[in-house]
């Protein structure tokens, strides 16, 4: 018996080396964010004269020079998790990252003494509790919502500065609103709210109720105070002005209601004096200014509109600095300037928009954002710089890449588009095919010819079959009904299409696509269940299907293709994987659902349900990770909603940590346009006297900067930055082109290229 337990444990440790040994490391090279999502409940927060803001990459600061209103990024700060809220006090930031599918969050403390270079000092993690990504200062205390499993409601109540966790508070009903520095309000029902007592939240209190009667308009949602004895609330259908000289006992002075078919937002900004500024939604969103200096009779000053495709949530956050109002839509920061309430002039601060996908040509890497193409010039893997911009005002998505062509969805245009990639830099129109009705979850499948296909979701699903054998002409060879929405892809001339059925999932085998004969060959029914909104990719005969829920998604299934109709199963994880992926050395490089990267072994597979012998945790939410082969070295590129990471792949060992090779130049944006922060990152000390030499294209010195210096607490590497505002030693700007920052180390020196535009 004993030598019977003695051979199963053996055997227990011999599955266990084959599921979760170990022989792969990344090596980071570089890292480039790429965008940003500026609406939420809380993340802006304005000290003049700079600008904080929470997004899914971390935080960003920006900073505002008061005699033009331009604001110029100056510092970008990855975080963990999906950056939610920011609240300051005392020149330091306290942000809340989310991770859902991961069931946790984290409250990072972030000193911004020096808002160039901001610093973790701590943080805390917190798990098993859903976060609401909201946040108020109380006195010397941080306070945040989260929900349990079960769906209560609570306050998690943390000690600042020390970030000590200090207790719970439980609650029902609708959540507390900040009144003041001592005192929040909650609504009770039928225009009753309560007023409780904030000084000590380890020891919160009911102070009294309020009735706030009098009014046409609905229960306020949001309160804002204005001075010492005034608030203003916020309903959706106007604004009413409050006297609070006796805090139990509120008089109503003034009512002003929002305009026919407009619909007013929680967030109120408030310029100190005689103006307050609210977001609008009507057909299209926007900004209103009121003027207060008589509250007795405030009154609507102008109105300003931000057209689609700018779109806003209503619990989006808003700030004012100056003459500025900036305002956060999905993808960019719009900033509205103004003179007494009347709107001169509105900007879009940032550029880029969320990440589709991305593919490489040579060494071209091609990163399709919700508006627009980037084209990269990746030569140097760790030295990523863009060099031209394509469609930047259409909506694209579902871009593959086969051979020299590249083709894409233009969901705004309702077009199929297909470039040539004859030169790499500048693409040309090759064909273009116009669709019916295109929705962003549409595909295009290469085959292994000179054809495209087409899956349409609507307003019926179809696989369309184009000949684009030559340039300008577009044939359609047939059009098949798929029957219900779905996705898929083609393998050895069949597309193998995932069907939804009755919350169930059917797998369809379709034949005849190369014959122009589409021919349904088998259906295996419920080929997959419990999955919410399952999709599939491929690579070879190899695929998987993962669950692109936020919501509990259910875990990744892995099946190979053995034959036509013969699909072997393979293993599940225990990882929430999405999008694209690639196998080298017989191993599986795949993306987390959130920003997880993930190796699995092939080999030996004696485990139903297998854990990576590799993971790497990196910022910003994951799209997928592609393989670039260059110099005999292979690169994992990591694309994220807002930013591309770039790994060094190296067999045998395990070291997650950068080595000395870690050592690059970068800068961020790139191109510019007013300014940019060129970033050098190092192992070893640097001479204290060392600076950035900017140069021409001729060579010639431009300018030389002096360099700051931050240690990066992750890791123990040293970070040095400087800002470049694009003039040179006299002070005055430089002609728009190429130019090159460097620096010399003891072991080599570094260049980097950057782009000046107009």
């Amino acid at each position: 018996m004993k030598k019977y337990i003695f051979l199963l444990v053996v055997l227990f440790i011999f599955i266990q080396i084959n599921c979760f040994s170990s022989d792969v490391n990344f090596e980071k090279m570089g890292e480039y964010p790429t965008s940003g999502y500026y609406c939420e409940k809380d993340n802006q927060a304005a000290i003049y004269p700079y600008l904080y803001f929470a997004n899914q990459y971390g935080l960003e600061i920006y900073e505002l020079d008061a005699s033009d209103d331009v604001v110029d990024l100056i510092s970008r700060l990855p975080l963990y998790g999906d950056s939610r809220s920011i609240n300051i006090k005392n020149n330091f930031a306290y942000v809340i990252t989310i991770s859902s599918s991961e069931n946790y969050y984290q409250i990072y403390q972030i000193d911004i003494c020096n808002p160039e270079a901001p610093t973790i000092i701590n943080e805390i993690t917190f798990y098993g509790e859903e976060n609401f990504a909201k946040g108020y200062i109380f006195g010397d205390y941080f306070i945040t919502k989260y929900d349990d499993n079960q769906y209560n409601n609570y306050l998690k109540i943390i000690k600042i500065p020390e970030l000590q966790y200090m207790d719970d508070y439980q609650y029902s009903g609708a959540p507390f609103i900040k009144l003041n520095d001592s005192t929040a309000i909650k609504y009770n029902n039928n225009n009753l709210y309560t007023l409780y007592d904030f000084s000590d939240p380890t020891n919160i209190t009911e102070l009294n109720q309020v009735n706030l009667p009098g009014t046409d308009l609905d229960n306020p949602s949001n309160f804002k105070l204005l001075n010492d004895t005034l608030v203003v609330a916020v309903s959706n259908d106007g604004l009413s002005f409050w006297n609070i000289t006796d805090l139990f006992n509120w008089n109503l002075i003034s009512m002003l209601a929002a305009p026919p078919n407009t619909w007013w937002c929680e967030n109120v900004c408030y310029n100190g004096t005689d103006l307050i500024f609210i977001p609008h939604i009507t057909n299209y969103t926007g900004v209103t200014s009121i003027h207060i200096a008589d509250i007795t009779n405030p009154y609507i000053v102008d109105s300003i509109y931000i057209n689609p495709p700018y779109y806003f949530i209503s619990l989006g956050d808003m700030s004012l600095i100056g003459n500025s109002i900036f305002l956060g839509t999905w993808h960019k920061i719009n900033q509205l300037t103004h003179t007494l309430g009347y709107f001169n002039n509105k900007e879009e601060i940032y550029s880029n928009y969320h990440t589709n996908n991305g593919n490489i040509y040579n060494n071209y890497f091609y990163l399709v954002f919700d508006y627009g193409l980037g084209i990269y010039d990746i030569t140097y893997p760790q030295n990523m710089v863009r060099v031209n911009t394509l469609l930047d005002n259409n909506c694209l998505s579902s871009a593959i890449v086969k051979d020299n062509m590249l083709a894409l969805i233009d969901y705004g245009e309702d077009k199929i588009k297909i470039f040539s990639l004859s030169d790499a830099v500048n693409p040309t129109l090759r064909n273009e095919i116009t669709i019916s009705y295109a929705v962003s979850a549409d595909e295009i499948l290469f085959n292994n010819d000179e054809n495209i296909y087409y899956v349409s979701e609507y307003p019926n699903p179809e696989l369309k079959k184009y000949d684009i054998s030559q340039p300008g002409v577009s044939t359609l060879e047939f059009s098949y009904d798929l029957g219900t929405g779905g996705n898929g892809f083609i393998y050895n001339d069949h597309l193998y299409y995932l069907a939804e059925y009755d919350n169930s999932y059917d797998l369809k085998i379709i034949g005849g696509i190369t014959e122009d004969d589409p021919e349904l060959i088998l259906t295996i029914e419920e080929f997959v269940q419990n999955f919410h909104f399952p999709n599939m990719f491929n690579i070879g005969n190899k695929f998987y299907i993962y669950d692109t829920s936020s919501y509990n998604p259910s875990l990744p299934r892995f099946y190979q293709i053995n034959d036509t109709i013969d699909i072997e199963y393979m293993f599940s994880t225990n990882q929430h994987c999405g999008g694209r992926f690639f196998i080298d050395n017989n191993k599986i490089y795949i993306s987390g659902y959130y920003s997880n990267l993930y190796v699995y072994n092939l080999t030996n597979i004696d485990c139903d349900t297998i854990d990576p012998i590799q993971e790497y945790e990196d910022f910003g939410s994951s799209v997928e990770c592609l393989l670039f082969e260059h110099d005999n070295k292979d690169y994992l590129y990591h694309i994220q909603r807002t930013a591309v990471s770039v790994y060094e792949i190296e067999e045998n060992g395990v070291n997650t940590q950068p080595s000395n090779k870690n050592i690059y130049l970068t800068s961020h944006p790139n191109p510019f346009t007013n300014s940019t922060s060129i970033s050098f990152t190092s192992k070893t000390p640097i001479n204290e006297n060392q600076q950035i030499k900017i140069f021409n294209i001729k060579g010639q010195k431009v300018r030389s900067l002096s360099l700051r210096k931050s240690e990066n607490t992750e890791n123990g590497m040293l970070q040095y930055s400087a800002t470049w505002d694009g003039k040179n030693e006299n002070k005055q700007k430089v002609a728009p082109g190429i130019y090159f920052s460097k620096i010399e180390s003891e072991e080599k020196t570094y260049v980097n290229k950057m782009l000046l535009m107009k």
